[in-house]
């Protein structure tokens, strides 16, 4: 019965020595006066907020790199998380519907699509579906895309929405 023991005690050891070897990576600190309300604050990662700027693009290549060292050891549980989290979802999702101006207006998911589709239904469910926006279409190209609303003309005739590709609503 020794066996399991000294096994337990080799997996709670390598990771520690694993860890011991990974330095986490220092940030810079560059002191930014930021005046709001008549009041002065400093921000020293102030730098860090310019998503063109080389040295941010590297030292965020560095974090990611130091990351994916300091979790090697945890990547095949959560590849078992990941796959167990995806197991649940159900894929073929439609969402209820909700009438206005004489149409019925859902969303639903496709099997294997990561957007929703927006659909609508003249008078009655039975009706056959009008398709208004496939998010999946619109997203193609873009790394992230959401839909920040929309808004059917009071004739139905026109739709108008917002696509974030950023994530930041700008």
């Amino acid at each position: 019965m020794r066996r399991p023991v000294h096994l337990v005690l080799l997996g709670l050891i390598i990771p520690v020595l694993v860890l011991a070897q990974i330095h986490p990576v220092k940030t810079k600190q560059v002191p930014k006066i930021l005046t709001e309300f008549g009041r002065d604050r400093v921000d020293e990662y102030f730098w860090l907020s310019d998503p063109n700027d080389p040295a941010v693009i590297e030292h965020l290549n560095q974090e990611n790199a130091y990351t994916a060292d300091l979790l090697k050891h945890t990547e095949g549980m959560q590849k078992t998380i990941y796959d167990e989290l995806i197991a649940r979802i159900e894929q073929k999702y439609e969402s209820l519907p909700v009438k206005s101006k004489g149409y019925w207006y859902f969303t639903r998911f496709d099997d294997g699509k990561q957007y929703p589709l927006y659909c609508r239904k003249k008078e009655a469910l039975t009706a056959p579906e009008e398709l208004l926006l496939d998010v999946n279409v619109l997203a193609a190209g873009h790394q992230i895309y959401f839909l920040r609303g929309y808004s059917v003309s009071p004739d139905g005739r026109w739709m108008a929405y917002g696509g974030d590709t950023t994530g930041d609503r700008r």
